[in-house]
């Protein structure tokens, strides 16, 4: 998978894994909506909030 241009190569590292467990069909059953996962950056200082959805 390739990272996409212009995302912080730590952010990427810290959504990667979620990316590719909805891109092949996974899911989150945790979730109200298993399709969809929220995932933070790994950066203590500006920590930035992702909610991943499969569309």
């Amino acid at each position: 998978m390739v990272m996409p241009e212009g995302i912080c190569h730590w952010a990427w590292n810290s959504i990667n894994s979620a990316v590719k467990v909805l891109l092949f069909g996974g899911s989150y059953p945790w979730m109200e909506e298993p399709t969809k996962q929220v995932v933070c950056c790994t950066d203590g200082l500006r920590p930035v909030v992702y909610l991943l959805e499969r569309v």
